[in-house]
């Protein structure tokens, strides 16, 4: 069951919430609920696996919601980066025409959303203070972004992304050097001998995992334990709040899978995780639909993160 409760002034059944505040609160007996501020709708951007399988049925859904509703869809670097990274794969039995599969998401971006988000890497270091140190290659051009979706949404091929110097090549090698940079941090927790999150072994490794973050935002400029006592601080503080509370819970989730389970590191996780860090916007919304974000639960005005499928539905009622 799902439900979408526009309450002005109310708590909508959230326990506590800030006043007026995008809320998802799951309930016992099974329903999902968003609750929000009619004056103030929410904006919402999904994740990429959502965006490829985007049938005419869920583009209608989606313009409903947004019509009745009030919602702002957005797409996120990650969501952009996926989808170019792939623009030039080769074709497949399953995918004959990669080229046209993934473009199809570009034309959907076009048609239908409001413009890019921030990037996760911008949106980290403003909110745990280190924007000086940001490289301002993560820095989002919005109206560029804009311009280069339109050009892959209406190109014939390849080919003409590269003269307007879009290579799709570049985001594939950016995609590699991520997930194995993340695979390698990952693989030294199967080896700890103590139980997740106690012990030196795993705060040293929490301090890397941290560092590796910064290190990365900076391109290289700066890490964890280069910085002030009182930014080290913050950057603590952070992954206690919205959105790195968020990260910090699905980085501990991968974490159990590993070594309990003996789950094996996939290098998208990383994005899986990075995108979380977006939810720092407390008027944000999350729509996907892999399966380990609702494996836990951080609370209604943290985790704002929905299913596809019940948000799709959720537009039924508004048929005429």
């Amino acid at each position: 069951m799902f439900k979408i409760k526009v309450k002005k002034g109310s708590a909508y059944a959230v326990k506590n919430p800030a006043p007026c505040c995008l809320a998802v609160t799951v309930h016992r007996e099974g329903p999902v609920e968003i609750s929000y501020n009619p004056s103030k709708p929410p904006h919402v951007f999904f994740d990429t696996n959502v965006l490829l399988g985007l049938s005419k049925a869920g583009l209608e859904s989606l313009q409903l919601l947004q019509a009745n509703r009030g919602f702002r869809y957005r797409y996120s670097m990650l969501n952009y980066t996926e989808l170019l990274s792939h623009l030039g794969d080769e074709p497949s039995t399953k995918y004959p025409n990669p080229f046209r599969r993934y473009q199809a998401a570009f034309q959907k971006l076009a048609q239908l959303f409001d413009g890019v988000l921030p990037s996760a890497e911008s949106t980290f270091m403003q909110a745990v203070g280190l924007k000086h140190y940001l490289d301002p290659v993560w820095v989002v051009n919005p109206s560029d972004i804009a311009r280069q979706v339109k050009i892959v949404a209406s190109a014939g091929t390849v080919e003409d992304l590269l003269k307007y110097n879009i290579d799709p090549a570049h985001y594939k090698r950016l995609r590699e050097v991520d997930g194995n940079s993340f695979v390698s941090m990952m693989k030294p927790v199967k080896t700890f001998t103590t139980e997740m999150g106690s012990g030196d072994e795993w705060g040293t490794w929490l301090g890397h995992f941290c560092s590796f973050i910064i290190f990365r935002a900076s391109s290289r400029k700066i890490s964890f334990g280069k910085i002030a006592k009182k930014e080290q601080l913050r950057v603590i503080k952070f992954f206690n709040e919205a959105g790195g509370g968020m990260f910090l819970h699905h980085l501990k989730l991968l974490v159990k899978k590993a070594v309990k389970d003996g789950r094996k590191e996939y290098a998208n996780d990383f994005y899986d995780m990075l995108q979380l860090l977006l939810l720092v916007d407390e008027n944000l919304l999350f729509v996907t639909s892999d399966k380990p974000f609702f494996e836990y639960y951080a609370g209604p005005t943290r985790h704002r993160v929905v299913p596809w499928e019940g948000f799709k539905a959720s537009a039924d009622p508004l048929v005429s």
